[in-house]
C-alpha cells in the first residue's frame, strides 16, 4: 500500500496519476479519505467501484498501456460528488454519500488512513505508478507529513 505522504484536510480533492499494469490481471484500489476512515475504490478489468456497488463496467485496463487516471471529489450539499476520468474522458459522475461505503481503519494501524490518499495492488500483478499529483480544492488544505529541506 503506497500512502501519499500528506495529511488531507477538507472534503474537495483530487488526484491524478499514471499507470501501467504491466503483468497480471489483478485490480488496484485507491483510497478516499473521509472522517473516521477511507472508502476504497476498486479499478479494474470491468469496472471502477465502490465494494458493493459497481459505477461503470465500460472500463478495460490493457497491460503495457499507460493510463491516466484522475479522481475529483467534491460536497453536493449533504452528499458528495465522485467523477472519475480516464485519459481526460469523464467516465464517472457519481453523487451520494461516501460515508455509505466506508470502512474504518484498525485502532493498531499508526497511520490514520482517513485522513490520507492511498494505491493498493492486489495478488500477482504487477503496476508501475507515475507522476502522481494531488490538488485540494475549495479551501481544502493537506498537510506535508515529510520535511521538505533537510534539517541543519
Amino acid at each position: 500500500k503506497l500512502y501519499f505522504p500528506v495529511r488531507c484536510l477538507g472534503r474537495s480533492m483530487e488526484w491524478e496519476f499514471e499507470f501501467t499494469r504491466t503483468s497480471g490481471n489483478i485490480s488496484f484500489n485507491t483510497d478516499i479519505p473521509i472522517p473516521g476512515g477511507f472508502v476504497p475504490l476498486t479499478i479494474g478489468n470491468d469496472k471502477i467501484g465502490f465494494v458493493n456497488e459497481s459505477l461503470t463496467d465500460t472500463f478495460q485496463i490493457v497491460n503495457n498501456e499507460r493510463t491516466r487516471l484522475r479522481l475529483r471529489v467534491t460536497p453536493a450539499g449533504a452528499d458528495d460528488r465522485l467523477e472519475v476520468f480516464v485519459n481526460d474522458k469523464p467516465l464517472v459522475d457519481w453523487t451520494g454519500p461516501l460515508a455509505k461505503h466506508k470502512i474504518e481503519p484498525p485502532r493498531t494501524d499508526p497511520r490514520n488512513p482517513s485522513e490520507h490518499i492511498s494505491l493498493f495492488t492486489h495478488g500477482p500483478t504487477n503496476y508501475s505508478f507515475r507522476a502522481i499529483r494531488l490538488r485540494m480544492l475549495n479551501g481544502g488544505t493537506a498537510q506535508t507529513l515529510r520535511p521538505t529541506t533537510k534539517p541543519n
